[in-house]
């Protein structure tokens, strides 16, 4: 089992908390707090949202996180500190939480652990080619059992950027939309049962008048793709007879984080499970914080949601060419690692000039890190931090 020992970003704000504050606090939720009591300019606000999961509401920052419970029973001191559950997932959390009153809510005797959530990204591979997928041969069942083109299957979509009516998405004879549930995360309406925000269109009339959730086309792309049923070229769809569900978040407003995309998981799985079909959700979104060994949190609800009938696909990513991860076995004789990080100014994903830098290991073998700024040029070191353990 592997713990976060240490997460810092380069440009954050060393303002210190006190310690009985970070004790029931993820290392980005403290990061966040530093950088957020440390903000007084609406330019560092419009920065510190898009490095962050926080929307503004009547003049309140509001911060998306998983919380942690000592008993799922026990939501003691939530709802008197603005706290809004969006999910609950036995003794996790997905809820939304003033700004304000985050460090009021980790000190809950309720509360375990606070987790910010993190902005999501949209990620995507377009391949339909017989060297890759041999869709073809899957639809005419050439060499298999049967063929596979995902009749009575739910495909379920979460991303940002529907066109909710295009051809794509009525079936092959262009008639009928297979579209049977959309849940727009960000705006206001008919309610879907179990969650406190967005709006649900649960008929053909609602989801054509509605058209789109934002200017936008990945979703449409992404969708396209795993379940287009048009025809009238040869780049239709994966599974073109599969009933759809989509679930809209706003990739243009970093509110939407990966609380969000799980109460998307559980939202399709609830619809396919009431119409007793298998489904499998497509997310081609994702971040490159965290641990990526089935640890996170997150990572914990998609497993649990899992069972009979249900999968789960995530991109594997866009960043192939980027240097983002370095591993090294560090032993008695060797206790040393050293990397450059590159401050990247209007790279697509992010557009600030930052690094973060998400340092893992084995939770009982203590850790330190410290940051050197180093003169490529003239290849010399020209400031060296203190050195931080993680026992500190």
């Amino acid at each position: 089992m592997k713990k976060l020992l240490l997460t810092f970003c380069l440009l954050a704000a060393l303002l210190l908390l006190p310690l009985h504050a970070e004790v029931k606090m993820s290392p980005s939720t403290q990061n966040f707090l530093r950088n957020y009591e440390s903000t007084t300019s609406e330019q560092q606000r419009t920065k510190l949202k898009a490095r962050y999961a926080v929307a503004q509401n009547n003049n309140q920052t509001i911060v998306s996180a998983f919380l942690h419970l000592a008993d799922e029973n026990n939501l003691d001191g939530l709802d008197e500190n603005g706290v809004v559950i969006n999910a609950q997932y036995g003794t996790i959390l997905s809820v939304r939480i003033p700004a304000d009153k985050l460090e009021t809510v980790s000190q809950l005797p309720s509360v375990q652990y606070v987790e910010i959530g993190r902005p999501v990204r949209t990620r995507m591979n377009n391949v339909r080619s017989a060297d890759f997928s041999n869709a073809d041969a899957l639809h005419a069942g050439t060499g298999l059992s049967q063929a596979y083109t995902g009749k009575d299957v739910i495909v379920g979509i979460i991303d940002g950027g529907f066109q909710y009516n295009h051809i794509n998405f009525y079936d092959s004879e262009r008639q009928n939309l297979r579209v049977k549930r959309v849940w727009n995360q960000n705006t206001s309406g008919t309610l879907p049962d179990g969650f406190y925000y967005g709006r649900e269109y649960t008929t053909p009339e609602e989801i054509i008048a509605a058209k789109q959730d934002y200017a936008a086309s990945h979703a449409t792309h992404v969708a396209g793709i795993a379940a287009g049923a048009f025809n009238g070229n040869e780049y239709y769809g994966i599974a073109p007879d599969a009933d759809l569900v989509f679930v809209s978040y706003n990739e243009h407003d970093n509110s939407s984080s990966n609380t969000c995309i799980t109460d998307g998981i559980k939202y399709i799985y609830d619809y396919a499970e009431s119409v007793g079909k298998p489904c499998v959700i497509n997310m081609s979104l994702g971040y490159h914080i965290g641990p990526h060994d089935g640890s996170s949190t997150f990572d914990r609800i998609c497993d649990n949601l899992q069972g009979s009938g249900r999968l789960l696909v995530g991109a594997s990513g866009n960043e192939a060419e980027y240097n983002m991860h370095a591993k090294k076995t560090l032993t008695t004789d060797d206790t040393t690692m050293k990397s450059l990080v590159e401050f990247t100014p209007s790279w697509y994903l992010y557009g600030n000039m930052t690094s973060t830098v998400d340092i893992w290991g084995d939770a009982d073998k203590p850790l330190s890190a410290k940051v050197i700024v180093y003169d490529i040029r003239n290849k010399r070191e020209v400031y060296a931090s203190e050195a931080v353990s993680t026992t500190a």
